[in-house]
């Protein structure tokens, strides 16, 4: 979801480049017929398992133990990345705690100090570490390790997609395709490939070329070391935009196995389109414990009449009622989509998405507002992400009509 753990940039930052390093939701209440019954497997977080505990005592024992530190932060990164649990993102930043304030930190540091920084919504300091990273010299002290640059690279292209740079976002992808290949492998050089051809895409610069090319690259790039799920993902989600009937089997491959947050909200977004309900519960069964995906199992439920959709709609209000209180305000696209379709408020779902285009301008934010101003029976409120859409080629499918719908909104 957007907010505090923008999946898109988390999975740049762990798991496309991966030569670099590498709670369930309640049901409805009842009383348990056994004291001795198990009613919920909680996650293990940092410190809990006791290998991780023995690791995290080492590190309480010498904060500076480097490799042990960023180990320990990584793994934190990935288990938010996988569960959707801001959480994780404190143990992390302890984790890093000894260099967190340096002005230039050691460059692994920086890199991972970037990536919880963005995932704050801090982005003017994550691109200044990003930018520290991707563009030092040659001589620079500390001295940049290839690999980092090219995933700091990687990032920021990343991130500036996500903010609607297009034009800073394929100079850094041009980079990562033309410069680092040669000494990281071929996988950064389809990486870079892939993100100019997802680029295009967006840039209605042939969208259908760019499909060709994202499944040649899947074809070539066949055992590179190159993220399929991630290259299954960028391509089922162009396939949706278009309208395409790959998008189904190209979802199903991002989403087998060990699939991320974000993965799995992108899919289950697509079949509630298709109205395939029932599918939503089956792909996010024992995955509510991530506000995205409670809210898409909510919306299943209520489509499909399912009595457990009280107690899923309940949860999300206290789940979003909790971030207010925390002053956390940055889950706006999901509480825009939680308020629209769920709680039928059209007009408070349309500023929610409107503050969100503010921040980000990913295809999903665009569609938020459209979707929220044709509801609330106010297409004109719309009118600048149709003006950016024609300004920058951007076509998707999905889109409703700037007509208003008769009796809709409040």
């Amino acid at each position: 979801m957007s907010g505090p753990l923008s999946h898109r940039l988390m999975g740049a930052a762990l798991g496309v480049l991966a030569a670099l390093f590498t709670p369930a939701a309640p049901a409805a209440p009842r009383t348990p017929g056994d004291d001795a019954e198990l009613l919920q497997q909680l996650p293990t977080r940092l410190g809990e398992a006791p290998p991780q505990r023995a690791r995290l005592q080492a590190l309480r024992a010498d904060p500076t133990r480097l490799p042990l530190a960023l180990a320990l932060a990584r793994e934190a990164l990935e288990r938010a990345r996988t569960r959707g649990d801001p959480s994780e993102l404190g143990p992390a930043q302890a984790a890093l705690a000894p260099w967190w304030g340096l002005a230039a930190p050691p460059p692994p540091v920086r890199l991972l100090r970037a990536t919880l920084r963005q995932n704050q919504h801090d982005f003017s300091a994550a691109l200044a570490d990003l930018d520290a990273l991707a563009d030092a010299p040659a001589g620079a002290t500390p001295p940049v390790p290839l690999a980092v640059r090219a995933q700091a690279e990687w990032t920021r292209a990343t991130l500036h997609q996500v903010l609607g740079n297009w034009a800073q976002a394929r100079t850094g992808c041009e980079r990562l395709a033309a410069g680092v290949d040669q000494a990281l492998g071929p996988a950064t050089a389809w990486t870079g490939q892939v993100c100019l051809a997802e680029l295009d895409s967006l840039q209605g610069r042939d969208p259908q070329a760019a499909q060709r090319t994202l499944a040649s690259i899947a074809r070539r790039a066949a055992g590179s070391g190159l993220d399929t799920a991630w290259l299954a993902l960028v391509r089922a989600e162009l396939a949706a935009r278009l309208g395409s009937a790959e998008a189904g089997p190209l979802f199903r491959e991002a989403t087998a196995g060990s699939p991320g947050v974000y993965a799995l909200a992108a899919h289950a977004d697509w079949l509630l389109d298709q109205r395939r309900e029932r599918e939503v519960l089956r792909l996010l069964a024992d995955r509510a414990e991530a506000d995205a995906l409670l809210l898409r199992l909510a919306l299943a439920q209520q489509r499909l009449g399912d009595p457990a959709a009280a107690a899923s709609i309940a949860q999300l209000q206290a789940r979003f009622d909790a971030a207010r209180l925390r002053q956390d305000n940055s889950h706006a696209r999901e509480l825009s989509r939680f308020e629209l379709e769920l709680r039928g408020r059209a007009s408070v779902a349309l500023e929610l998405a409107l503050g969100q285009w503010q921040l980000q301008k990913e295809p999903a934010d665009a569609l938020a507002v459209l979707r929220a101003a044709q509801a609330a029976g106010r297409p004109e409120a719309a009118a600048p992400v149709r003006a950016w859409a024609r300004a920058q080629g951007f076509v998707d499918r999905r889109w409703p009509s700037d007509r208003p719908r008769p009796g809709v909104g409040s």
